[in-house]
């Protein structure tokens, strides 16, 4: 079965040699990886378009895999942070955070 996903690493490339060659060394640790996750992919527009003044409207179409919740709560775990405190650190809302800490804690 063929992978249908965006080739995040070739466009945010492009969007750095067209648009921002000066942000391309500051992105450049994790456009080294071979695979970017949906956090990578976070990271990296944060960095080349900065922080977006309406947050609430861009959080509806974000969407998160299983190894990124999964990155997210051990984050969470391990530095003994709170609902809000994670939600500032990863652009979620507290009710997410609740959701996936209620759902995967079953699996």
């Amino acid at each position: 079965m063929e992978n249908k996903s965006p080739h995040f690493k070739i466009i945010f490339l492009d969007i750095l040699n067209e648009e921002f060659p000066e942000k391309i060394q500051e992105c450049s640790t994790i456009l080294a990886k071979d695979c970017l996750t949906s956090l990578d992919v976070l990271v990296l527009n944060k960095i080349i378009f900065g922080q977006s003044k309406n947050l609430k409207d861009k959080n509806v179409y974000r969407s998160y895999t299983l190894e990124d919740i999964k990155y997210i709560l051990n984050y969470q775990k391990k530095n003994n942070l709170n609902n809000s405190e994670v939600c500032i650190i990863f652009g979620t809302s507290r009710n997410t955070i609740a959701k996936w800490k209620t759902f995967y804690s079953k699996l």
